[in-house]
């Protein structure tokens, strides 16, 4: 996952010298810059210092030495709130493990499956189990039970993007409250 996050920054410092508007240089974000990160992000979680690095990126991309700046926070509210859609990448890279993480405990025979069998998991939690309980060898999965208690499992008639919608928005609205906190 580092090696991703690292090639991103080099993949920004030469895509510097395109002359390209705000607009374009989301796209830029979206469409090249996260595209591997996206596919990773299923598999393991983006650490901390990772996910700052990458912000840093985007953010330094996005700005390139302009006096006036935005938080990427104001960026990632809707076209309609004010923002540009930028995607929140703590919010989607959670959102696409946990999704892949669900899929995996639901498949028999998995080690994923047995592991959450074992620590009851499976279900929706309202309070999520005492953290101490999972291994910290295991701290992906210990990360997927504080965030799976927010989030409801998948219904019956709901198509797979629209679940990975949902998941995203209700991650993108916890980040956007951890974020009024911290400013506060």
């Amino acid at each position: 996952m580092q090696s991703h996050i690292t090639g991103k920054r080099a993949a920004a410092q030469d895509a510097y010298y395109m002359k390209l508007s705000l607009d374009k240089r989301i796209r830029f974000v979206h469409e090249y810059l996260l595209a591997k990160i996206w596919y990773s992000a299923q598999i393991f979680p983006i650490p901390i210092d990772g996910m700052r690095e990458l912000n840093t990126t985007i953010s330094w991309y996005l700005w390139r030495g302009e006096i006036f700046r935005v938080p990427l926070s104001t960026l990632q509210r809707s076209r309609d709130a004010g923002g540009w859609n930028l995607t929140n990448v703590w919010a989607k890279s959670r959102a696409l493990f946990i999704r892949r993480l669900r899929a995996q405990g639901q498949r028999v025979g998995t080690v994923t499956a047995a592991w959450m069998a074992k620590w009851n998991i499976l279900t929706e939690v309202q309070n999520p189990p005492y953290p101490g309980l999972i291994p910290a060898a295991l701290g992906y999965i210990s990360e997927y039970v504080l965030d799976a208690a927010y989030i409801q499992n998948q219904g019956i008639t709901e198509s797979v993007s629209t679940y990975k919608k949902k998941i995203y928005s209700t991650l993108q609205t916890l980040s956007n409250a951890a974020s009024t906190i911290q400013e506060i």
